[in-house]
């Protein structure tokens, strides 16, 4: 009995693990979006201003 309640435990706490790293992916992933959108838009403003 002791035992199973430990399993859960245990993948309960890998189960919350996998979500955070999904959760900091996606940001990563966001962020690494939002920094090429910006370095192109400084590209064409210093094209622009020439």
């Amino acid at each position: 009995m002791v035992q199973k309640v430990e399993m859960g435990a245990m993948e309960e706490e890998v189960g919350r693990v996998v979500i955070m790293l999904k959760i900091a992916v996606e940001m990563e992933v966001m962020v690494a979006m939002v920094a090429m959108v910006a370095m192109v838009a400084m590209a064409a403003m210093a094209a622009m201003a020439g």
